[in-house]
């Protein structure tokens, strides 16, 4: 931000941060979205490196969020998709359940135990499993 010189509130570089406000509760800003805080407490335990990726990944699957959408990150294995999301989850106040599924996971089940819990779920895997 110090390259960029943002050194105002309405720079790109800034606007693009996860960023939290307190106005008669906690506000949550990515870009022009302000998704609803959770309210949900995960730990105070270490983020992941913010890099140029992850702030699109973030402001991606924020967006979806607050349009009432689902997202899918995809790419090669082991490049830190499942943990950017449940950083995103955990800076929004939400619990985040990853689930590594194996060809015997039912879905129906684990769907209707998160469904009102306002948990937020990351399907690990998926692409594994086969279409019969």
């Amino acid at each position: 931000m110090i390259e960029e010189e943002a050194v105002s509130d309405q720079h790109p570089t800034w606007q693009m941060q996860v960023r939290h406000y307190w106005e008669d509760g906690v506000k949550v800003r990515v870009g022009k979205y302000e998704p609803e805080y959770g309210y949900e407490y995960i730990g105070s335990d270490l983020i992941l490196v913010i890099t140029p990726l992850s702030q699109q990944a973030n402001l991606f699957h924020t967006k979806n969020f607050c349009e009432g959408r689902g997202s899918s990150a995809f790419g090669v294995a082991g490049t830190g998709k499942t943990e950017t999301i449940k950083d995103l989850a955990k800076l929004l106040g939400r619990k985040c359940l990853a689930v590594n599924v194996q060809d015997t996971c039912i879905f129906s089940s684990l769907f209707d135990s998160v469904t009102d819990t306002n948990c937020w779920v990351v399907i690990d895997e998926y692409n594994l499993i086969s279409s019969d």
